[in-house]
This record gives structure tokens, C-alpha cells and sequence, in this order.
């Protein structure tokens, strides 16, 4: 359990981090913090991924 505990700190201390140096530094995306995407987003990720792949295989 304390090593569960010690990772979980060891996260929120880079995600802190990582916040504050992108407010100092005027980021609009900080490093190190997972960004949420809409399912739109995913989707059309995932579908570019596809397609690009489909494109490498018919070469």
C-alpha cells in the first residue's frame, strides 16, 4: 500500500509541476498532464490512424 501511495504523490507532484510550469511560461498545453479529449476527438484520431495505415499497405 505506501508504494500505491508513493506513486500516486509522486504523480500529482509532476502534474503540479508540470501546471505551474505552464502558467508561468504561457502554454496552452501543459507537459506531463493527461489532456481530456471528447469522443469526437478519439474517433477522428483513430480514424487518421487507419487510413493512414491503409495507405501504407496498398504501396
Amino acid at each position: 500500500m505506501p508504494f500505491a501511495l508513493s506513486v500516486l504523490a509522486l504523480r500529482l507532484i509532476l502534474q503540479i509541476w508540470a501546471y505551474l510550469r505552464a502558467i508561468k511560461r504561457g502554454d496552452t498545453k501543459p507537459v506531463a498532464v493527461p489532456m481530456i479529449e471528447s469522443a469526437a476527438e478519439v474517433a477522428a484520431k483513430e480514424a487518421e490512424t487507419v487510413s493512414a495505415s491503409d495507405e501504407g499497405a496498398s504501396k
